[in-house]
């Protein structure tokens, strides 16, 4: 296949980018020819990627509505300019009020065949960080309205693919799961076995506890509730401390917290690092921690630093989330703290020193066999061969919607909870070339 990927997501910002480029080359190296769009707001020494063709188009961080616009115009005029040598379109959902509408009139009066398009919700803190709060809810549900007019879209999860389902009255057949990926090479804890002892020595906790939260610093992730967990804990025990690895607005709140309750050698704020040095500070905890509160955006999310956490064989502390529920469910490595309140956290944390040497080894192989980017990216190619038809006129879309109902109609768009067939290629559900193709990756 030809692909073709617009998506309104700076690669300058690697950390948040890597996990997507991650997908898209896993996808490119089965053999399909990818080219990427994306902006770029600071300067950035290279920009190509393994098996990945990236045209980058540079916007200002200072004006970021008027950055996404004028990225969204000039993307528009470079799909129109390669449509005819595109078979497959993946849309990020940030740019799809200002592209899809234009596209659907452009080829309406052309008149001429045109390929599939895909699109893919991000989570809403991407959105928030790519365009501004200030229209970003109605941004989302226009996004999501004109979704239905797509030959597929891809959520993050099972439950949220439903929740879209419902909610936007979007088709079930053309609601699919791309869920976040995880790379297991670089994600291998048996890597920095020599890293973990120094990096502890170098921040001077060896002789603690240590719980790793690393990602956005913003207020709507529960991290207060998490600094206030741990001075809670304190008054039990000593041999608790958190490590922060990033950057966010709510820093200098989280930094005054700490001082009120006097942890500053129990709370360490750890500046950003290269996406490949995120595995040798995870190895030099104990337990990864994710507070996320019990709200919409983040309900039906699959955080991508749980899955990590989990590949890394740590014990892990997370609310009780559906999101979380799907990944983890049961496992002995999870420790469950409620809503995220403080009291709820701290008790979690208890729980965990008290069962801090429970078996992890399998959990890192079910996440490697469900999410690792080999795993997911066979789902992908199954809906997109599945979806894939001859080229077609805009003028004869509803006897190929009827074509495409009949080839998707036998794979369900998501399963149960606790089965997860929707993201992992199920070897009975997967088409035989994606399933072929998925191996030769895992390899």
């Amino acid at each position: 296949m030809r692909i073709l990927v617009i998506w309104f997501l700076d690669i300058s910002e690697m950390l948040h980018a890597s996990p997507l480029l991650r997908d898209l080359e896993a996808i490119a190296e089965s053999g399909h020819d990818m080219v990427c769009i994306f902006p770029v707001a600071k300067k950035v020494t290279q920009t190509s990627r393994k098996n990945l063709r990236i045209e980058v188009i540079h916007i200002w961080e200072s004006v970021p509505i008027i950055s996404h616009v004028y990225f969204c115009l000039l993307a528009f005029l470079r799909l129109i300019k390669r449509y005819k040598d595109t078979d497959t379109v993946v849309f990020g959902i940030d740019v799809i009020p200002f592209i899809l509408p234009f596209l659907w009139l452009y080829l309406f009066f052309v008149g001429k065949p045109r390929p599939v398009f895909t699109i893919r919700e991000t989570s809403p803190i991407v959105e928030t960080r790519s365009t501004g709060r200030h229209y970003m809810h109605i941004y989302r549900y226009l996004s999501l309205r004109l979704s239905r007019y797509s030959d597929a879209v891809f959520a993050i999860s099972p439950m949220r693919a439903k929740e879209i389902v419902t909610k936007y009255r979007i088709p079930e057949h053309q609601v699919h799961v791309w869920p976040s990926s995880v790379d297991t090479r670089l994600f291998d804890p048996s890597k920095y076995t020599q890293d973990r002892q120094k990096i502890r020595d170098k921040l001077q906790l060896d002789d603690k506890f240590i719980l790793i939260y690393h990602g956005d610093l913003s207020e709507e992730r529960g991290l207060d509730a998490l600094v206030e967990a741990i001075s809670l804990v304190h008054q039990k025990r000593r041999d608790v401390a958190v490590l922060f690895l990033g950057k966010g607005r709510a820093e200098h709140g989280l930094r005054r917290l700490v001082k009120s309750f006097k942890l500053d050698s129990a709370v360490i704020f750890h500046p950003p690092v290269r996406y490949d040095e995120v595995p040798r500070l995870i190895a030099a905890a104990d337990a990864g921690v994710i507070p996320l509160p019990d709200q919409p955006q983040w309900r039906y999310q699959v955080p991508l630093k749980l899955i990590e956490y989990l590949a890394m064989e740590k014990i892990v502390i997370v609310t009780d989330l559906p999101g979380h529920r799907w990944i983890i469910g049961r496992s002995r490595a999870a420790f469950y703290c409620g809503q995220g309140r403080p009291d709820q956290i701290s008790e979690a944390i208890l729980r965990c020193l008290s069962n801090k040497d429970s078996n992890r080894r399998s959990i890192r192989q079910q996440v490697a066999e469900r999410f690792s980017s080999h795993s997911v990216v066979a789902r992908i190619l199954q809906i997109l061969f599945n979806c894939k038809p001859i080229f077609r006129s805009v003028h004869s879309v509803a006897h190929s919607r009827e074509e495409n109902n009949q080839n998707i109609g036998s794979s369900r768009m998501y399963a149960p909870e606790d089965s997860c067939v929707a993201c992992v290629g199920h070897k009975n559900n997967v088409h035989p070339k994606a399933a072929q193709q998925g191996e030769k990756l895992a390899q």
